[in-house]
């Protein structure tokens, strides 16, 4: 799979990941991670790696939103047919389609390709 859509993936992020690594801002969200010892300040920190997170975030879910027309063919077919199966399977769960979906692609798709 990332060597079909590597370079797409490459395309929606690589300017984004780039722009965080140029900013030098933290957006660390785990309160574990934060090195503050004062919990008021560790929360004021926390908030304040929000506000520098959420634009990023928003930023890459609208470019990974705006490849979906030039995604992969195979990829696209992959991924209808986890929605078909997951679907029939968990017809209960109307939102099973959705996490089933968005796992397989940030789990086997986006993570391993911001790692490379």
């Amino acid at each position: 799979m990332k060597i079909v859509a590597l370079p797409h993936l490459h395309k929606a992020l690589k300017p984004i990941i780039a722009e965080i690594l140029k900013s030098k801002k933290t957006c660390e969200l785990d309160p574990v991670r934060i090195q503050e010892t004062d919990e008021k300040k560790k929360q004021a920190q926390l908030k304040k790696n929000m506000l520098y997170f959420t634009p990023y975030l928003k930023q890459t879910i609208s470019s990974i939103y705006l490849i979906q027309d030039i995604f992969p063919m195979a990829l696209r077919n992959i991924l209808n047919q986890i929605k078909t199966v997951t679907s029939q399977r968990f017809k209960d769960v109307p939102d099973a389609v959705y996490f089933n979906l968005t796992a397989f692609v940030f789990l086997r798709f986006i993570c391993p390709g911001k790692m490379r």
